[in-house]
């Protein structure tokens, strides 16, 4: 089971300021269990952290899964698990998404991992199914994470047009230069 991240308002950004649960600028998380830090929003935007690499290259980064297994994701999963991490400011609220996208992580690496078969779709993880755990996300609208703009009668898939978008990881760690 992967770790949570370290939700201590103690961890602090770049500008060596805690997290303040009613700032108007949210933080981003990087994942990476050797580094593991917040960043204000507005901290990696005037410090030039900003990814210049492809969807592609940023997903395969930011799961560590090789890029011709990352069809093998639904993609529900895909694009909430490409999500960055983020909590505080108006959208985002003290908490965040930071379960939801954690979790997202494990089952995208669980089915990047297995082959198609017969008996895939009803893959456990914690067990759980993945209908199990997308219906029941204490609480969170999962439709909202994965699908936010979306006014849509969508049916959870992507479309071609759409798979690209989905990716919104736009900055870099400044200690470990991966996405986050």
């Amino acid at each position: 089971m992967g770790r949570q991240p370290n939700l201590d308002s103690s961890i602090s950004c770049i500008c060596n300021q805690p997290y303040k649960p009613d700032d108007h600028n949210p933080m981003h998380f990087c994942p990476r269990l050797g580094c593991r830090q917040w960043y204000h929003e507005d901290c990696l935007d005037g410090n030039g952290h900003i990814s210049n690499k492809s969807p592609d290259e940023r997903i395969q980064e930011l799961l560590d899964i090789p890029q011709a297994h990352v069809h093998r994701i639904p993609p529900e999963v895909l694009r909430l698990a490409c999500k960055p991490v983020i909590r505080g400011g108006p959208i985002h609220g003290v908490a965040g998404n930071v379960k939801a996208v954690s979790q997202a992580h494990q089952w995208a690496r669980l089915y990047a991992a297995t082959p198609w078969s017969e008996s895939r779709p009803g893959l456990v993880l914690n067990g759980i199914t993945l209908d199990r755990w997308l219906d029941s996300l204490d609480g969170i609208e999962v439709e909202k994470l994965i699908y936010p703009d979306d006014e849509s009668d969508s049916k959870g898939f992507f479309t071609p047009q759409r798979d690209n978008e989905a990716v919104s990881l736009s900055y870099i760690c400044p200690s470990c230069a991966e996405p986050i």
